[in-house]
């Protein structure tokens, strides 16, 4: 399972790599994608009552949102569900 999880972070991150780089402004792309990622998780975990998704917030989901963006959230969202069904 862990090794599907890591391919997965990878994948996402060259393609979010390969979009940022065919971008006009690289830095200001991956940026706003990591603003993005973590503006999301923490509106997803503030309303964990309204919502029904119980994320936590610790260094490792911040980090990964904030380097892939909104796909880490989603790939959060999905394990989430997978390891708890």
């Amino acid at each position: 399972m862990t090794a599907i999880k890591y391919s997965i972070l990878v994948m996402i991150c060259i393609i979010n790599l390969c979009f940022a780089f065919k971008s006009q402004k690289p830095l200001k792309f991956l940026l706003f994608n990591a603003f993005l990622g973590v503006a999301t998780l923490l509106i997803l975990y503030f309303t964990k009552g309204y919502t029904g998704l119980f994320l936590t917030v610790n260094p490792i989901t911040i980090g990964s949102s904030a380097l892939l963006g909104v796909p880490a959230v989603i790939l959060t969202i999905v394990l989430n569900f997978i390891i708890l069904m």
